[in-house]
């Protein structure tokens, strides 16, 4: 008889991410020193981009990698995955629910370290009575970094169905703004010229500045240094 896929993943993606390197700590408030108010407080207050979500053709679901990970193998798929920048969205709390994987059974920090873009989102709001910054909370609870989810905010918008041009050169890791917008990202305006050109024509750049604005004016009121132009 075979045995039960729950079962399967469990072993299988507990075993690979006992193996894996833990994830690199960029500066930047200390989420795991923070209490679960104080969480909360926190992911309620960070832009998050937007949630991106798809049903229809084109997304890779957690589920499917998991089930992966036990058919195929994981450590090529990710791979092949990341070379390709194709992305996962990442709902803890329904694949807790449905699946019954949480904390280091969860690919997600896997996926992450492997350079597999993510994104963390709800699934279910209305079922499982949550929110994105719920999602966010819970991923920080399980060992992801503020880098970690500002780059799952980042991913929200760069890898959306929005209209244009991209602000990044590089989506998934953000050290490259293109050159256009390079000088002056985090500020409200952009300057004017190129820049501001690009904006105006593009849904995806202009929604980024945005987000690249909101997360420099949400880590200055907490007084934190680092910048959001980085990791």
């Amino acid at each position: 008889m075979r045995a039960r896929i729950p079962d399967l993943i469990a072993c299988l993606v507990a075993a690979i991410l006992l193996s894996a390197a833990p994830d690199a700590r960029a500066a930047g408030p200390d989420l795991a020193r923070m209490s679960g108010p104080e969480l909360t407080a926190f992911t309620r207050a960070m832009p998050m981009g937007g949630e991106l979500h798809i049903h229809l053709g084109g997304a890779i679901f957690a589920e499917s990698e998991i089930r992966w990970a036990v058919e195929d193998g994981a450590e090529a798929l990710a791979a092949e995955m990341a070379a390709h920048r194709v992305l996962v969205e990442i709902n803890p709390t329904s694949n807790d629910v449905i699946l019954g994987v949480r904390g280091r059974q969860h690919p997600y920090a896997w996926l992450r370290a492997r350079g597999v873009p993510t994104a963390l989102s709800t699934d279910d709001p209305g079922i499982l009575r949550i929110d994105l910054s719920h999602e966010y909370a819970r991923a920080a609870e399980e060992g992801a970094s503020y880098t970690d989810l500002k780059t799952s905010a980042r991913n929200a918008i760069a890898f959306s169905f929005l209209a244009g041009p991209p602000l990044w050169d590089d989506p998934g890791s953000y050290r490259r703004p293109g050159r256009a917008c390079a000088k002056g990202l985090g500020h409200e305006q952009p300057p004017a010229g190129a820049c501001a050109d690009l904006l105006a024509s593009s849904d995806r750049a202009r929604e980024q500045w945005r987000l690249e604005y909101l997360l420099k004016r949400f880590e200055t009121s907490r007084g934190d240094r680092q910048s959001s132009a980085t990791r």
